[in-house]
C-alpha cells in the first residue's frame, strides 16, 4: 500500500482509484491501482497547503462562512491538477470528498457546482460521522497489524476544522464522534490577536469542556492503544523525534514517516510543551520538524492533542500515515463505486 510506482504501464490492466481529500487547511490527492484480488497499490500522493476555511472564516463580518469567489478559484485549479494527474495515470474512479469547511459552508451548492463545471470532478460532501469512519477504515486496511489483537483501538485525527476520535475493534467501528474542534478554527478564535496566557488557557477551557462527553465515553470503554494520524500529530510527533535526535547528537531524522511510527506519549507532551513556550509563529517555525505554513495554527492543534494525551493513561502511541485518503480508496471499492471524470 506504501509503494510508490515511477513507471505506471504495468498497472494499466488494473483498477485505478484517485480520491481527492478537500480538506480545510489542504487538498489531498492518492491514486491507488487495485489488481483483481483487490490489493492496493498506491501510485502517487500529492498535497497542497490551502485554506479553504481562512476563506470562509478569517472576515468577522462574513458570519455565514461562504466560500469566496477567489477561494472558489484557486481550489478549482489545484483540483484540476489532480484530475488532470488522476487522468494520465487511466483512474476510472475519481472521488472528490469534502469535509468540515466545505459542509459548513452556506453556499456550499454553488462551490461543487463552480469545481464541477472547471474540472468535471463532482464533489461529495460526507458528514463528520461518515468522515471518521472512513479514517478508521483508511488507518485499519493498510496497517492492520495494529488491531491484530481483540482489544479496542482508539484513533485521533485533528484535522483544520473538526477533530474525529474513533473507538473500534479491528475493522468493527463502536463508538464514532466528530467534534467543531480543529486548528484553524480554534487559532481564529483564541489566536487571532493576542497569543497570551490567559488566551491559551481560554483556549484550553475551551477544549475541555467541548471533548469533555467524548472523552468521558470512551473512558467507560476498555482500549489497549492510541493511533493519531493527520497534520496536528504528524508535525508533534516529528518534533518530537528531531528533539530525541538533538539530544543524541544525531543530525538527520531517523523516522520513516511514511509507515507507522511508536513514540512515547512523554516525549509528545514535552513537543507540546515547546510549541506553547515559543508560542509566537516566529518562534514556533524555528523549531526542527515544523513546516513554516503550519506555524501560526500549530498551537491550536498541539493544545487539543494536550487535552486527548492528557486523558490517556498510555505510555506509548502509534503515528499513522494512512486516513481519509485510503479511507477513500477502500470506501470506494466496498461500495463499488464508479464515478469517472467528464474529462477522462
Amino acid at each position: 500500500m506504501t509503494k510508490n510506482i515511477k513507471n505506471i504501464e504495468n498497472y494499466t490492466k488494473d483498477r485505478v482509484i484517485s480520491a481527492i481529500d478537500i480538506g480545510t487547511n489542504s487538498f489531498h490527492l492518492m491514486i491507488a491501482s487495485v489488481d483483481f484480488a483487490g490489493n492496493i497499490t498506491k501510485l502517487i500522493t500529492k498535497r497542497e497547503v490551502f485554506r479553504l476555511a481562512t476563506e470562509c472564516d478569517n472576515n468577522t463580518h462574513n458570519k455565514s462562512k461562504e466560500i469566496t469567489k477567489d477561494s472558489m478559484r484557486l481550489g478549482a485549479e489545484i483540483i484540476a491538477s489532480f484530475v488532470d494527474l488522476s487522468n494520465k495515470y487511466g483512474a476510472s474512479t475519481i472521488r472528490a470528498i469534502a469535509t468540515s469547511a466545505t459542509r459548513e459552508a452556506t453556499n456550499k451548492k454553488e462551490f461543487i457546482e463552480f469545481i464541477f463545471n472547471k474540472t468535471g470532478a463532482k464533489i461529495e460532501v460526507i458528514s463528520g460521522e461518515k468522515e471518521a469512519h472512513m479514517i478508521y477504515s483508511g488507518i485499519y486496511n493498510c496497517a492492520p497489524e495494529i488491531f491484530e489483537h481483540e482489544n479496542n483501538i482508539i484513533v485521533l485525527d485533528i484535522g483544520g476544522g473538526s477533530t474525529e476520535i474513533i473507538v473500534g475493534r479491528r475493522d468493527k467501528v463502536i463508538f464514532a464522534s466528530s467534534m467543531k474542534l480543529g486548528a484553524i478554527r480554534l487559532t481564529q478564535k483564541f489566536f487571532s490577536e493576542l497569543t497570551n496566557d490567559e488566551a491559551i488557557e481560554s483556549a484550553r477551557n475551551y477544549i475541555k469542556n467541548k471533548m469533555s462527553p467524548v472523552l468521558n465515553k470512551i473512558n467507560n470503554i476498555s482500549f489497549s492503544g492510541i493511533v493519531g494520524t493527520a497534520g496536528t500529530f504528524e508535525t508533534v510527533v516529528r518534533a518530537s523525534i528531531l528533539e530525541k535526535a538533538k539530544e543524541n547528537n544525531q543530525e538527520t531524522e531517523v523516522a520513516d514517516f511514511s509507515k507507522t511510527i511508536k513514540i512515547s506519549t512523554k516525549s509528545m507532551i514535552n513537543s507540546i510543551g515547546m510549541i506553547l513556550k515559543a508560542r509566537v509563529p516566529e518562534k514556533i517555525s524555528k523549531i526542527a520538524g515544523i513546516e513554516k505554513k503550519r506555524a501560526d495554527i500549530i498551537l491550536a492543534g498541539a493544545l487539543i492533542l494536550e487535552c486527548f494525551l492528557k486523558n490517556s493513561k498510555l505510555d506509548e502511541i502509534v503515528f499513522s500515515p494512512y486516513a481519509l485518503r485510503e479511507g477513500i480508496i477502500y470506501d470506494t471499492l466496498k461500495h463499488n463505486i464508479s464515478k469517472p471524470s467528464k474529462n477522462a
